[in-house]
């Protein structure tokens, strides 16, 4: 898995992630995702484009993501 992370106009954090999100490559996905929340960027945009296979564990990480951006007063958002 391939992941790309990128700060947008100093509040959007990208996260860019190619490849196969499951069970296997999740965690630096969450690794990526928890980072960006820790160094205070509530407004992330996770770019899936390049991912050709996801399972439950990626997608529970998107939710979990969400869930603690909208704690934040943030969101999260899927680009495909």
């Amino acid at each position: 898995m391939k992941m790309d992370l990128e700060l947008i106009d100093g509040w959007l954090q990208s996260i860019a992630v190619g490849g196969e999100l499951d069970a296997y490559t999740a965690p630096r996905l969450l690794d990526a995702v928890t980072g960006a929340l820790d160094a205070g960027h509530e407004w992330l945009l996770v770019d899936l484009s390049d991912v050709q296979y996801i399972d439950s564990v990626g997608l529970g990480i998107l939710i979990g993501g969400a869930k603690r951006a909208a704690e934040r007063n943030g969101d999260l958002a899927v680009a495909c």
